[in-house]
């Protein structure tokens, strides 16, 4: 499992597929609309995470591209 941080509120997510340059996510009771960037954990304790976009939508999926290098949260 993974998580995505919307709207200030932490929503678990299944890491379906990763790349160095983007994922594709599951997402349950997945907003209407997304915002344009999100943030998602990749551990648990949302120590590494990724600024992400949205590249595509289809159901409760979403592809989303990958901003830069995986960051750690003692950086932020």
């Amino acid at each position: 499992l993974a998580a995505v941080i919307l709207n200030e509120k932490i929503s678990e997510c299944v890491l379906l597929d990763i790349s160095a340059g983007g994922a594709r996510i599951g997402i349950d009771n997945l907003p209407a609309v997304m915002p344009p960037r999100f943030t998602l954990l990749l551990t648990r304790n949302g120590a590494v995470r990724r600024a992400c976009k949205v590249a595509w939508r289809s159901g409760s999926t979403l592809g989303v591209q990958c901003l830069g290098p995986p960051s750690d949260a003692k950086t932020h």
